[in-house]
């Protein structure tokens, strides 16, 4: 039996085809996606059997369409039907117990004793953050902040006027702390698409400090 060109070229893409399929494979099955690893064992063992056995010769033509109207309409009918009874269904990926968790590690104020609150302003040099703090009798906390997951920091906070505060549109607020400049509204909007500004920790030399939520720039701390 002589094979001719056409042979080779369809056995050398279905050997292209097979190695990926091994490589999909073995990282479905170490993310343990059995499904998909299932799905992907069938569409390699049939692709290989419509082009390597002689008597498919006629599903050849139409395996191309095949694959295309799988993948476009029935994929998308049944991974609708398939979410539409979980979690994804509402947005929401998270587990019960997740959820807990994360509500858990979020700082909030008791309305009924919300301790000292402050107003807060975002200071920036380059790529370092400072907070301003500003108490209801107007006394000024400049401090660094860190993240709760990190250990606390000495020394974190001082006194803005030790620094060189600079008050240009006299609001009472420093436009200018040292080298730290306050940030506008718009700026602060879009660090906030950088930091979540609720992770944010500024140590006290009798405490801390925990921002708790924002609005028009500002945010309550407690």
């Amino acid at each position: 039996m002589e094979y001719g060109r056409g042979f080779w070229v369809r056995l050398a893409l279905l050997a292209l085809l097979d190695a990926v399929s091994v490589y999909a494979a073995i990282v479905l099955a170490s993310d343990g996606a059995w499904l998909f690893l299932a799905a992907l064992a069938v569409g390699a063992v049939f692709f290989n059997w419509v082009y390597l056995w002689p008597g498919t010769r006629a599903l050849r033509w139409v395996t191309p369409g095949l694959i295309l109207m799988i993948a476009f309409l029935v994929v998308p009918i049944l991974y609708t039907f398939f979410i539409s009874f979980t979690n994804w269904s509402t947005g929401n990926i998270l587990n019960k117990q997740q959820v807990i968790d994360i509500i858990e590690s979020r700082a909030f104020v008791d309305r009924d004793a919300p301790g000292e609150l402050y107003d807060l302003y975002v200071f920036r040099d380059g790529d370092e953050i400072r907070l301003l703090l500003v108490s209801g009798a107007g006394d000024l906390i400049f401090g660094e902040p860190r993240l709760r997951s990190e250990e606390p920091l000495e020394g974190a906070t001082q006194d803005p006027n030790d620094l060189g505060a600079t008050d240009e549109d006299g609001d009472g607020i420093p436009d200018q702390i040292g080298s730290f400049r306050r940030l506008s509204r718009a700026e602060l909007f879009a660090l906030a698409n950088q930091i979540d500004f609720e992770e944010l920790i500024v140590d006290l030399p009798d405490g801390i400090v925990e921002v708790v939520g924002g609005d028009d720039g500002q945010a309550g701390v407690a």
